[in-house]
């Protein structure tokens, strides 16, 4: 999640100089749009959206206008619950943003089933610095259950769309949905494993531990009763795994993905001056080369002078 101020809780313009009139590095955060059309089953804002309500495109392109600029570049994130509703919603926003000939720095959530190649030289056009992608699973039949597209392949193609484009990508994944087992959390291993590593761009991920939340419909008495849910919180198991072994697969991860496949930690944004994202890519591999250097005991040395080199070109 990027640095951000507080937002407007109304969906109206803001105007971001009053209360930041001097230039400014944050992502500042842009509602287009309320609500969710989509029906996840571990979601529980679907019981209290019926619907996407969008903004008035022009009203969006007002209010990231009133965002002070640095460097001549004016930052958002976008706070949706899915920004791309629909092709046709994400090639309006997107060609409004690139028409007002702003400078525009931008990341948001975007299911990535949407993403084509259209939509990603619009991305890129626009200025997307990072797509957050809600994929949760690599195993088609846990993603069918919940509520999602099982088409592994096209989640893995989008990927390698934003990659040609330089552009980086933080990939959400929940550990634990009924139907969940070792074999379907090796799958999700292997689709993050399958990710582009030349440095194009760069890729994170961060796992989230399910949670029956008594607003979605994997927590309700329907879901349990399917599911044969038992327990709540961060406590709990179903007929296939438990919370105990979602959490031991959890302290597993830094073992099992390639290092060039980057966790994703609080507060920290894809995006460095003066690094193109090849740098940053490449920062994020030597960092968790690194941290296993460190952890096996291993000389660290020449990986620290390809760390100096990076931020250093031609020294």
């Amino acid at each position: 999640m990027p640095d951000v101020p507080a937002a407007s809780e109304e969906m109206s313009n803001v105007d971001w100089n009053l209360a930041f009139p001097a230039a400014s590095d944050k992502y500042f955060p842009v509602a287009s749009a309320e609500g969710c059309a989509f029906r996840c089953r571990f979601c529980d804002f679907s019981s209290v959206s019926s619907g996407s309500r969008d903004r008035e495109v022009s009203a969006v392109i007002a209010e990231i206008f009133s965002i002070p600029e640095s460097e001549g570049v004016r930052r958002v994130f976008f706070t949706d619950d899915n920004l791309f509703p629909s092709l046709r919603r994400a090639s309006d926003l997107m060609g409004a943003m690139i028409s007002s000939g702003m400078k525009i720095y931008w990341t948001g959530f975007i299911r990535p089933e949407i993403i084509d190649a259209e939509i990603a030289d619009l991305m890129r056009a626009s200025g997307c610095r990072e797509a957050l992608l809600g994929v949760e699973s690599g195993d088609p039949g846990v993603r069918s259950r919940m509520g999602k597209s099982d088409d592994i392949g096209r989640i893995l193609g989008s990927v390698k769309l934003l990659h040609e484009r330089g552009i980086h990508t933080k990939n959400y994944f929940l550990v634990g949905f009924p139907g969940e087992t070792e074999q379907t959390l090796k799958r999700t291993v292997e689709l993050l494993n399958s990710y582009p590593d030349d440095a194009s761009a760069a890729h994170r991920h961060l796992f989230l531990l399910f949670i029956p939340l008594a607003m979605s419909y994997a927590g309700s008495l329907e879901g349990r009763k399917l599911y044969g849910l038992r327990g709540y919180g961060g406590n709990w198991s179903h007929s296939t795994f438990d919370s105990t072994a979602a959490t031991d697969f959890m302290k597993t991860l830094p073992s099992l993905i390639n290092p060039w496949i980057s966790p994703a930690y609080p507060g920290e944004i894809p995006e460095l001056p003066g690094l193109l994202p090849r740098d940053v890519s490449r920062i994020y591999y030597l960092r968790n080369r690194l941290a296993a250097a460190g952890f096996s005991g291993s000389d660290t040395g020449p990986l620290w002078e390809e760390m100096r080199a990076v931020f250093s070109p031609g020294s």
